[in-house]
């Protein structure tokens, strides 16, 4: 009975390291509400294929999903995406006062961005959405997501209930290195997680 308990113990051990890190850069949203003026940042490290220690895959950001309205009324506004590498970090975004955080949606209800080097992408919403951004740097980069806009509408019923009203975003969020989806800046540590999968396995045996 021992036997056959550590035999299952070791498949699994061996299961999680070689499948633990498949959805290192897979981001899913479902449902999270963005109120007008709110942004969300994701920084991961990307190799374009001619720098790559290995593959030779296209290397991208991916967001497909859906934005919704939170309310009955039926309007529009849209979504902004911008990808760019760490170095053009001071193209987008004010500073506040503090010196602290970044502000990156204008008083007019647009992303705050130099676009040169820059990808940007505007998708109007509701409705789906499916963006792509290639990477031409390797490197750390920057996805920002912002919802900087309120809600338009032809209704002149429409009240700041409406307007000011939350986008509702689902969607997966992809970040695809060519050796696959581990973030770049842990391909040079999966030496050391291969050896930590087999210390695991000798002692799930013993």
């Amino acid at each position: 009975m021992r036997g056959s308990t550590c035999v299952v113990v070791a498949f699994l051990v061996v299961v999680v390291c070689l499948c633990g890190s498949a959805d290192a850069v897979l981001f899913r949203l479902q449902d999270r509400k963005f109120e007008p003026g709110m942004s969300m940042i994701y920084r991961v490290g990307m190799w374009t294929p001619d720098e790559a220690p290995s593959g030779s895959a296209p290397s991208f950001v991916h967001f497909q999903g859906k934005g919704l309205q939170t309310t009955d009324h039926s309007g529009w506004s849209s979504l902004e995406m911008a990808f760019f590498h760490a170095d053009d970090a001071g193209k987008i975004g004010m500073p506040d006062p503090s010196g602290e955080e970044k502000h990156f949606c204008s008083n007019n209800g647009l992303l705050i961005l130099d676009k040169e080097g820059i990808f940007y992408n505007k998708t109007r919403v509701p409705g789906d959405i499916d963006v792509s951004f290639p990477v031409k740097e390797s490197g750390v980069h920057y996805f920002v997501l912002s919802f900087c806009n309120m809600w338009s509408s032809d209704n002149v019923d429409a009240d700041d209930s409406f307007t000011r009203s939350p986008l509702a975003l689902t969607g997966l969020l992809t970040f695809q290195n060519p050796f696959g989806q581990l973030p770049g800046g842990f391909y040079y540590l999966l030496p050391f997680y291969l050896g930590m999968c087999i210390v695991y396995l000798i002692v799930s045996i013993i």
